[in-house]
This record gives C-alpha cells, sequence and structure tokens, in this order.
C-alpha cells in the first residue's frame, strides 16, 4: 500500500467502535471509517450485565481483562464514560480448574494490580454471602473490580470518533473482492473502497459473510441471557460461579440485582431472541442456593438476546475464514468480551498495522501504549 491506507470497520457495537478510536488514535496514518449500521442498537454492547475483573480461567482473556482493568481504573475519560462503579468481585472457579493454573494467573494480576486479587477458602465467600460451594474449589476475590456500562463507553467512544468525522450511521450490505486486492462496502449510500476490512458485526458477522458470498465457518451465535429482580438483603459486589454457571451483580443505590445462568441456545434469529423463561428459572433456584442472605422479590425485566460466538471464545482479530487477503473479523467473545475490550483493541489495532501484540505483554505495557 502506498499512501494513506484506508480501513473500514463495520459494526458500532463496543467492540467495532473501540477498533476504530485505536486506530485513528493511535495510527494516524490510516483513514478509517466506521460504519455503524444496525448494531448500534439491540447489540451485545446494550445487553452486557458489565461485570468487570481481571480474573479469567481463560490466561489470554484474564491477560486482556487485567491490562483493560489497569486502563480503565487510570484514565478519567474513560471512567466517566463508562461509569466504572468499583465494588470488587468473587470468582468461584470450576472443581476441575488447576489449581496451579488459578496461583499462577493470579501472581501474574498482583504484578498489575497489586493487592487487588487474592485466593480464599470457600469459608471466606460464605463470609461474604456466598453458599454452598463445594470443595476443593479454587475462590478468587479481587478489590479493583466492578461493573460499567458498555454502552455508555461505546456511545463515548462513539461520540468522540463522530466529531473527528469518521463515523457512517448506516450498514454495509456486501462486501466484494476487487482487482488489486481493494475491498468494496456495499452500502445504502453507494460503494465505498478500502485496503483493509474489519468485520466487527457481533451477532450479525456471520450472515454478513454468508450474503458477501464469502466463508463463515467458525462463527456461531448464542443467545445471552440474565434477569433483573427487586431483592432485599446481602450479595457479593459482582461474582461468577463456575461450579453451577451462576453469575449475577448488585446495583449501587438500589434494590436490584442481575442473575443468569449460561445458555445453550445456539442459533437464535439475530433480530429476534426470545426470552428463555426456564432458563431465569434454573438462575431463581441457583440464586436460592448460592445466595443465602438475599431474598428475591418480583422478576423486573429479562434481558435476551444474541452474540457472535467462536472457538476459543475470545474477542481476536482474524484473517477471514477464506483467507481473503485484505479481510478481517473482530468478534467472537460471546457476551462476556465487554470487560476486557479496552486491550483487545489495542492489540487489534496494532496487528493491522504490522504490529505483532502478545497479550501478555500488553498487560505489562498498556499503560505506556502497545504500538
Amino acid at each position: 500500500m502506498t499512501g494513506s491506507p484506508r480501513l473500514a470497520v463495520i459494526g458500532g457495537g463496543l467492540a467495532g467502535c473501540l477498533l476504530a478510536w485505536r486506530v485513528v488514535r493511535d495510527h494516524p496514518r490510516w483513514q478509517v471509517e466506521l460504519f455503524t449500521g444496525r448494531d448500534g442498537t439491540g447489540c451485545a454492547t446494550d445487553m452486557s450485565g458489565g461485570l468487570v475483573r481481571g480474573f479469567e480461567t481463560n490466561p489470554v482473556a484474564s491477560a486482556l481483562a487485567t491490562a483493560s482493568l489497569v486502563e480503565l481504573r487510570g484514565d478519567s475519560r474513560l471512567r466517566a464514560w463508562s461509569g466504572y462503579q468499583e465494588i470488587g468481585s468473587a470468582y468461584v472457579c470450576a472443581a476441575d480448574q488447576p489449581a496451579g493454573t488459578v496461583q499462577r494467573l493470579v501472581a501474574r494480576m498482583a504484578r498489575q494490580l497489586p493487592g487487588s486479587a487474592r485466593i480464599v477458602d470457600v469459608d471466606r465467600l460464605r463470609r461474604a454471602g456466598l453458599a454452598g460451594i463445594p470443595r476443593p474449589a479454587a475462590c478468587v476475590l479481587e478489590t479493583h473490580s466492578g461493573y460499567f456500562s458498555p454502552s455508555g463507553l461505546r456511545d463515548g467512544v462513539l461520540d468522540d470518533l463522530g466529531q473527528r468525522g469518521h463515523v457512517r450511521p448506516e450498514p454495509v450490505t456486501r462486501i466484494v473482492p476487487c482487482d488489486g486486492g481493494a475491498l468494496r462496502c456495499e452500502s445504502p449510500s453507494g460503494t465505498h473502497h478500502f485496503d483493509r476490512v474489519v468485520v466487527a458485526a457481533g451477532r450479525w458477522t456471520a450472515q454478513l459473510l454468508r450474503d458477501s458470498g464469502l466463508d463463515s465457518t467458525g462463527f456461531r451465535t448464542k443467545q445471552i441471557q440474565y434477569g433483573v429482580y427487586r431483592a432485599v438483603g446481602r450479595m457479593p459486589g459482582t461474582f461468577i460461579d463456575d461450579t453451577s454457571g451462576l453469575y449475577g451483580r448488585r446495583f449501587a443505590h438500589r434494590d436490584e440485582v442481575l442473575l443468569g445462568v449460561p445458555s445453550q441456545r445456539w442459533e437464535p434469529d439475530p433480530d429476534r431472541c426470545a426470552p428463555a423463561e426456564p432458563l431465569q428459572r434454573r438462575a431463581e433456584r441457583l440464586a436460592a442456593e448460592r445466595l443465602p442472605e438475599l431474598r428475591l422479590g418480583p422478576l423486573l425485566r429479562i434481558v435476551a438476546g444474541a452474540d457472535c460466538y467462536h472457538d476459543p471464545p475470545i474477542l481476536a482479530l482474524r484473517t477471514s475464514p477464506d483467507e481473503l487477503p485484505g479481510l478481517y473479523t473482530f468478534t467472537g467473545g460471546s457476551g462476556g468480551a465487554a470487560k476486557y475490550a479496552l486491550a483487545a483493541s489495542t492489540a487489534a489495532a496494532g496487528q493491522l498495522d504490522g504490529i505483532r501484540v502478545d497479550a501478555s505483554s500488553l498487560a505489562i505495557n498498556v499503560t505506556g501504549g502497545a504500538s
């Protein structure tokens, strides 16, 4: 490529907006256009429960989550956009999770967030409001964690991009390879040519690839769902219990709690994802066992939708399944990627500009810039 290469990012959710923002800010040689399309409303960003922590059982996800948390806590603008609330978290690992792996992940986190994470006994969780945890589960408590608004963060980034003239509020309906290695994006306003195209369309990724006559292998849609309840009593700040699947958080200054369990509903209609009431009943039964000091009141609403899943389920920049030069995807985290989207977008922007960014090194150097 000669001159200023042109980049299209397709998708107005948190992943797409952050990626475009990173490239505009950190890689100014690129001409960037963000097609927000249909993702701006009803996408996984708007449905996310917003749990934020550094610990994840997947080492790459944990490195990215820790790096994201370091940046979030250190940047007043990001905190304001996202409404970040630091209320602590508890993570109960599955029974088959090797204790040595947990210890290594927590030790790595300690280098970035000193004093934040520690491994505790099951009895310590009982004092924090969680009960019924089978031994010998590994339990991680974090101080510097809590929740934020992914949609608030997305809106702040999108507004900043809009002020710089990089936003097209329209969808891309088709991507077409052209002679010379360029790619053509078709939209309601016409056709647009780019040197690189990144599809960050979340649950619509596979459909857009198929509509373009491209291979969508590896991408699936998966239902995500949780309920919001009126409640009284005690519960941890935010928590995830891999021994049962239950996760949730309280709302600051309100008598409401969020509760959910993972769904195994695959390939729902991306535009019409009906709530699964049995899934919510299971979350209620588990809450009665795991949160004995919490009393649930009425179910206020069920939030249900879909997101893109890739194995492994990590938000990452990937070449297209059919290896079409210049075409990438940036999706696949399946509902849990908001907590590490900041660092993942930094890594993806660097990779687009030919800089290989390792997740573990990013976790060490993110405050000084990864690119």
